[in-house]
């Protein structure tokens, strides 16, 4: 027999502390003023959907925890030996900063109406704490997941879904882009277009890097944002087909002076989108000096390169 207890389910004699289980199993940390459990591969990065009671035997203690009487917790499948603290150990400087979000994010939510709607911005001040503790952690939630996880709203994963399966934008999935983007995406599409009809057999060559407009520009497709009331606004991602770029080049250019930099890496990833689509060769300068001996005694390379 296989008992399941979901953490949502508030019915009397169904009610379970998920967080006190896994504590209790020492698997997680707690972090006090944050209210959140911290795991040793997910840090804060993670949530509890469920208990499941098996009926069978339990498990033999071995090993070193024997004396205190726990099982080794499992961490993806395999035995962590160590078992962890019952409280996490940042500073207090940390730990003021936690307490201060933490009130922030109560106040909003007793200000909220009581309808059981969440506002829309709301999941904001509870997605702090836990980038607070762990920002650049490696299992942290995409920011699709963050507003579903903190708005509980079933259109986020239903769009969020959609949008993975037919390759669609997601910078959407909360909601529909306002008039003034709409109106400045009409502009400078209608400056490309301008741009195109000069150039129909495409431009010589662009310059792509991690933070060139030139890169977003070459890029830049012919879709419009009309959002209908309620819908997903679908921008597709398919260079190929919805989202074919506008402008189209021979040749593009990366210019790296430092080698560790991410110019080039960047960039490859862009022509990994627009090759044999809108770009037919990328070529990657690693070095300033290089640079600058390809361009001697070619003035249209260098009325070219001017032309960013």
């Amino acid at each position: 027999m296989v008992l399941v207890y979901w953490v949502a389910d508030t019915e009397p004699g169904k009610m379970i502390l998920a967080q006190k289980m896994a504590l209790a199993a020492k698997a997680v940390s707690h972090c006090p003023p944050s209210q959140l459990c911290l795991h040793p591969t997910l840090g804060p990065w993670l949530a509890f959907r469920c208990a499941i009671l098996l009926n069978i035997e339990g498990v033999d203690i071995d090993g070193p925890n024997r004396e205190e009487g726990h099982a080794a917790p499992l961490i993806r499948g395999e035995e962590r030996p160590e078992l962890l603290p019952a409280e996490c150990s940042h500073d207090q400087k940390l730990h003021d900063l936690l307490t201060a979000q933490m009130q922030k994010a109560f106040a909003q939510s007793a200000a909220a109406p009581k309808n059981g709607r969440i506002p829309p911005e709301a999941w904001r001040a509870w997605a702090l704490p836990r980038l607070s503790l762990a920002p650049n952690h490696p299992e942290m939630y995409s920011s699709e997941q963050i507003l579903y996880h903190y708005t509980k709203d079933i259109r986020i994963l239903q769009r969020s879904v959609r949008a993975r399966r037919d390759t669609l934008s997601l910078e959407y999935v909360r909601s529909s882009p306002s008039t003034k983007v709409r109106k400045c995406r009409h502009v400078l599409q209608e400056v490309l277009f301008e741009i195109h009809d000069r150039f129909p057999d495409g431009i010589d060559a662009i310059l792509l890097s991690a933070g060139l407009d030139t890169s977003i520009l070459s890029e830049a497709s012919g879709q419009e944002l009309n959002p209908v009331e309620g819908e997903f606004t679908t921008i597709s991602l398919d260079k190929k087909t919805g989202a074919r770029p506008i402008l189209s080049f021979r040749h593009a250019f990366t210019v790296q002076a430092d080698p560790t930099a991410q110019d080039a890496v960047y960039a490859a990833e862009i022509f990994k989108r627009l090759g044999d689509v809108s770009i037919e060769e990328h070529h990657d300068w690693r070095d300033c000096w290089s640079f600058n001996f390809r361009l001697t005694g070619s003035d249209e390379q260098l009325c070219l390169v001017n032309l960013r």
